[in-house]
């Protein structure tokens, strides 16, 4: 009972501390909503130098991290610091002032005698002070400034709210005279501004300029003497934190995903240190009691961005999605969430609203390999660019080339049909990326494009005359699959179907389908009868010639049953058959097994033969066509420049490749892959080389004999032996 009595009494006397301290605490936190520093800046060392470039970053205060100091003239940024011969720490040196209309050095003052000069605030020489007042009013400035003997004498200030260059407006009532002392020292300096009240359209702003602009006209088209500035300070009172109520959401969860993000994700220390910088701000963000929904926003973004950006040499793209996009149906679209991280300031953005679904074949039902697949992605509202892309599109995909163990065969294949100069309506851009889904990483993949019509990429127009409308196809054995209906979906010519992927509209596929069955049969008698004349008033020679090489150099696999996209436009005598874009290069039937990769037979044409371009090569004119062609890519060391392209870019980024690969474990010996396909590569140009140009080696129609129909069985064993 005792016991309790003086448990009792504490809690009593601490209750009664606690209430005659309460109004001093509550004084206290009145006063702690003024006299807040935003920003300061004071270099007391002589020959002081700009911390970065041509600019001096701000010491302390609330904004540090975004206040500057920099000096103006003619509206350019011009040098401040020390410049070889100065010694008060922060200075304008004469040599500095440039720009002047008149020629020559000179500094720019605003005056009866600038009217003449046309020097405005704008343009006048200056100091120029950024910083940020988000959450505070009553925004106060001082500073202390000197001049030399004949240096600038008057200054005054002026502002501009979120443009560094302008327009600025003059603060009445704001000019000063400096002290003018040849003593180039920091003792020297005297205040100019004390606690200066600065306009009310600076308060609650996210990003202010202040120019101290020189108001002395005496100087006006003269390079006389130096002049100095130190000593900034901006302060401000917390605006009424009741009327800006703080949403925190977004910044907790930014800060548990960055508190998640494992030390392995990130690719060095100065990347991991950076998100630990970042994860302290947010937390002190989060528990200041003044701070603005704009400051919990801006540290969120930071945060997230920092957690996200690993310091790799690939971006990164992150998906996130309630239903995991590997475990869905392939032709299910769901919604997710993607970010871009890692590739530049302009081209990053978080959390934009896209649809994901599977795609491929080979690469999303072969068993083993469903920790990695390809995806589909669709922007939810506005084209996107895309990794420097000067196009924006919805529609991208990400390749996974889980079939490829150098994952560039498709990377290289795009780039050898770019040094072509090729007149294929585009070549897809690729960018190696590194792939995260729900936080958990997957591997490299290759971003690029989706293959429809749109800016940048294919241009075609509809027309309701099929005699005039252009058409986009690919040549894809399984267009006959999924539910796919003749003549709505697809066209078969000689047996062969041919998906119709523009027009896209059901309808309008389905009144031009015979016009383009026409067209393709046409096309493909003229082909099988090989009178080329016939021929080429149907196709587009030059696609045909550089498809075919790429796909002989790459010994392109898919080219006898899938990803053969052609395109028909053009009106009247000019209309033909054209071949592109090129895709699908990660397979091909040298590169598996191992053993078979130095076999440099030319036997593309034989599992089964391209008809088309296997009774092409029996027309001596488009034999003549690719052995000219050929030549001309040798003498532009287009081929020759392949294996270098795939053995430099593997060193390059080993480190990254190398994160794929522990990863997926089923594929190992990068490096040595990437060597063996590289020379492979330079083997390839010898032998081509001396194929194209070799006429009793450029061979008849293949008709695929018993030896090669067992190599490519024995391939396709290893392959599933190997999976």
């Amino acid at each position: 009972m005792k016991k309790l009595s003086l448990r009792f009494i504490s809690l009593c006397l601490a209750a009664c501390m606690l209430l005659a301290l309460a109004p001093a605490q509550s004084a206290a936190a009145e006063a702690a909503q003024h006299d807040i520093p935003l920003m300061s800046l004071c270099r007391t060392q002589a020959n002081a130098v700009p911390d970065s470039g041509r600019q001096f970053d701000a010491d302390d205060g609330v904004f540090a991290g975004v206040s500057t100091l920099t000096a103006w003239n003619n509206n350019e940024q011009i040098v401040i610091g020390y410049q070889g011969s100065n010694r008060t720490p922060i200075v304008i040196n004469n040599a500095a002032v440039n720009n002047n209309p008149a020629g020559g050095n000179g500094w720019r003052s605003v005056g009866p005698a600038a009217i003449d000069a046309g020097i405005t605030v704008d343009t006048a020489t200056a100091f120029q002070i950024k910083f940020e007042t988000t959450g505070y009013e009553n925004i106060r400035f001082s500073a202390a400034q000197k001049s030399t003997g004949s240096g600038p004498l008057s200054f005054a200030l002026a502002y501009s709210v979120g443009s560094e260059t302008g327009p600025f407006t003059a603060i009445p009532d704001s000019g000063r005279d400096v002290t003018r002392v040849s003593n180039d020292t920091y003792a020297a300096l005297t205040p100019s501004y004390a606690a200066f009240e600065l306009p009310a359209a600076l308060e609650d702003q996210g990003e202010v300029y202040l120019r101290l602009y020189l108001a002395d006209c005496a100087l006006t088209d003269r390079a006389n003497g130096n002049t100095s500035i130190n000593d900034i300070e901006i302060l401000g009172d917390v605006r009424d934190a009741g009327e800006r109520p703080v949403d925190f959401t977004a910044l907790q969860d930014a800060i548990a995903q960055a508190r998640g993000t494992p030390r392995c994700h990130f690719a060095n220390d100065a990347a991991w240190k950076a998100m630990q910088c970042a994860l302290a701000a947010a937390t002190a963000v989060r528990g200041n009691p003044l701070a603005t929904q704009e400051n919990a926003d801006t540290a969120a973004r930071n945060l997230k961005l920092a957690s996200l950006t690993h310091g790799w040499a690939f971006p990164s793209i992150h998906l996130t999605a309630e239903n995991h996009p590997f475990e869905m149906e392939r032709e299910i679209w769901h919604s997710a969430t993607a970010s871009v991280t890692g590739f530049s300031a302009q081209g990053d953005f978080l959390d934009a609203d896209v649809m994901l679904r599977g795609r491929g074949h080979s690469t999303w039902y072969n068993e083993g390999i469903e920790v990695k697949r390809p995806l589909r992605l669709r922007f939810s509202g506005e084209p996107r660019s895309m990794m420097g892309s000067e196009y924006a599109a919805r529609d991208w995909i990400l390749l996974a080339n889980v079939m490829d163990k150098t994952l560039q065969r498709n990377d290289c294949a795009f780039d050898f049909t770019r040094r072509m100069n090729t007149t294929m309506q585009y070549v897809p851009m690729g960018q190696h990326v590194h792939l995260y889904v729900n936080g958990a990483y997957v591997g490299v993949y290759l971003l690029t494009d989706e293959r429809d019509v749109n800016p940048g990429r294919m241009d075609l127009t509809y027309d309701p005359d099929p005699a005039k409308s252009d058409y986009f196809i690919e040549y894809d054995v399984r267009a006959t699959e999924d539910g796919n209906v003749e003549n709505d979906n697809y066209v078969l010519v000689d047996g062969r179907p041919y998906d119709i992927r523009f027009p896209s509209s059901g309808s309008q596929r389905r009144a031009q389908s015979g016009y383009l069955k026409g067209y393709l049969t046409s096309v493909s008698a003229a082909i099988q009868s090989r009178d080329f004349d016939a021929v080429t008033a149907l196709i587009d020679l030059d696609t045909f010639v550089d498809y075919y090489i790429v796909s002989e150099f790459f010994h392109n696999l898919s080219l006898h049953y899938s990803s053969l996209f052609m395109y028909i436009c053009g009106q009247g005598d000019r209309r033909r058959l054209f071949v592109g874009p090129i895709w699908d290069f990660d397979q091909r039937y040298s590169g598996r097994p191992r053993e078979l990769i130095m076999n440099n037979d030319v036997s593309w044409t034989e599992f089964p033969p391209n008809y088309w371009y296997a009774n092409l090569l029996e027309i001596p004119e488009f034999k003549d066509a690719v052995k000219t062609r050929w030549n001309q890519l040798m003498a532009d060391k287009v081929p020759q420049g392949i294996a270098a392209y795939m053995r430099c870019t593997a060193w390059r980024y080993r480190a990254d490749f190398g994160r794929n690969f522990g990863r997926q474990t089923i594929f190992n010996s990068f490096l040595w892959d990437v060597a063996s396909e590289a020379n492979w590569f330079d083997t390839r140009v010898s032998f081509l080389n001396g194929h194209f140009n070799d006429n009793a080696i450029f061979s008849t129609l293949y008709e695929g004999s018993i030896k090669n129909w067992l190599l490519f069985i024995l391939g396709f064993g290893w392959i599933w032996m190997w999976f």
